[in-house]
C-alpha cells in the first residue's frame, strides 16, 4: 500500500480526533463518542489503514478514561440504509461474505444514546461494541453460504467467541469453517487430486467474486483475463495468503500466464506436492 494511501484513511481519524482531544482538554464535556469499526478489532484483509485508524479511537477512548475524561468509541458494523455501504454495493457484499452482519440506522442511532447516557451516568465503558454478537455473526455465516470467508474464525484471539457461535448451533458451515484447503491437499490424497482441489477451491473463489458462473473459467485461460480490478486484486491477494499461505506478487496475478491450473499447481509445489 502507498504511504500516501495509509495516510488518506488514518490521518482524518487520527488527526482529527487528536484535535479534538487536545482543544478539549479544559472543557467539562457531558459526552465524548466515536464511531469505530469492528475492521478495528478484526483486522480486515486490504483495509490495514482503516483498520489502524478505528484502532486508534478504541485506544484513545481508554486514554481519556484513564485520565477521568469522557470518552466512548463505538466498534460498529457495517450500516446498512444510509452512508458509504449503502451507496456501495460491490463492499457491502464483500463484507458479507466476511461473515460480517450489518445494522440499520434505528439501531446505530441507539448506539449513539446508550454511548452518552452510559457517561452522563459516569459510567467506566470506554467501548461500546455493536458488531460481534455471537448470535448475529452465526446469521450472517448462515446467510453468507459457500460465499463465506471467515478467515477471523482462525484467529485465536477469536477463540472464546467462535466457541460461542459453536454451542448455539449445530450448523456444519460453522463447524467447517476451521477447515482449510491446506489441510485437505496435505491428506491422503494424490498429487493429481491435490491440484484439482486448490484450482476447484481457486475456481469457486473467483466466481463469487466476479459474479460468474464456475463453468465459465477455463483452465487454460489468465486469470486477468477475467477481469480484476484493483479492489478485487487485494482482497484476492489477501484470500490467497489466508487460505493457501503463499504470497502472489500483484503483477504475477495480473499476468498473462497465470491460469486457475497453473496456480493449483504451484500452490501444490510450494507445499512440497508435485505432479508425478
Amino acid at each position: 500500500m502507498p504511504y500516501e494511501n495509509w495516510k488518506t484513511s488514518t490521518r482524518p481519524k487520527v488527526q482529527g480526533t487528536m484535535n479534538l482531544h487536545e482543544a478539549l482538554q479544559g472543557v467539562p464535556l457531558d459526552f465524548f463518542v466515536m464511531t469505530s469499526s469492528v475492521s478495528g478489532t478484526l483486522g480486515t484483509p486490504g483495509q490495514s489503514n482503516y483498520a489502524a485508524g478505528n484502532a486508534y479511537l478504541d485506544s484513545l477512548a481508554r486514554h481519556r478514561r484513564s485520565q477521568h475524561k469522557h470518552a466512548v468509541s463505538i466498534i460498529l458494523p457495517m450500516v446498512l440504509g444510509v452512508g458509504v455501504v449503502a451507496e456501495n454495493i460491490e463492499l457491502e457484499d464483500s463484507l458479507k461474505r466476511k461473515g460480517m452482519y450489518g445494522i440499520d440506522e434505528e439501531h446505530l442511532l441507539s448506539s449513539f444514546e446508550v454511548a452518552i447516557i452510559e457517561q452522563q451516568r459516569q459510567g467506566t465503558m470506554d467501548q461500546l461494541i455493536v458488531g460481534l454478537d455471537p448470535a448475529q455473526l452465526r446469521k450472517a455465516i448462515d446467510g453468507a453460504g459457500d460465499d463465506f470467508d471467515g478467515f477471523w474464525m482462525r484467529d485465536m484471539r477469536f477463540k472464546a467467541m467462535v466457541r460461542t457461535m459453536k454451542a448455539g448451533s449445530n450448523d456444519e458451515a460453522v463447524a467447517a469453517a476451521s477447515k482449510t484447503i491446506l489441510s485437505i491437499i496435505k491428506g491422503d490424497i494424490s498429487p493429481a487430486e491435490a491440484v484439482q482441489a486448490v484450482r476447484e477451491h481457486f475456481t469457486a473463489k473467483l466466481a463469487r467474486i466476479l459474479l460468474l458462473d464456475v463453468e465459465d473459467f477455463e483452465e487454460e485461460r489468465s486469470v486477468a483475463s477475467y477481469g480484476i480490478d484493483s479492489m478485487i486484486g487485494a482482497e484476492l491477494r489477501n484470500w490467497i495468503f489466508k487460505e493457501f499461505a503463499i504470497d502472489i506478487p500483484f503483477n504475477q496475478l495480473l499476468g498473462p500466464s497465470l491460469t486457475t491450473t497453473r496456480f493449483a499447481e504451484q500452490v501444490c509445489a510450494n507445499h512440497g506436492i508435485k505432479m508425478e
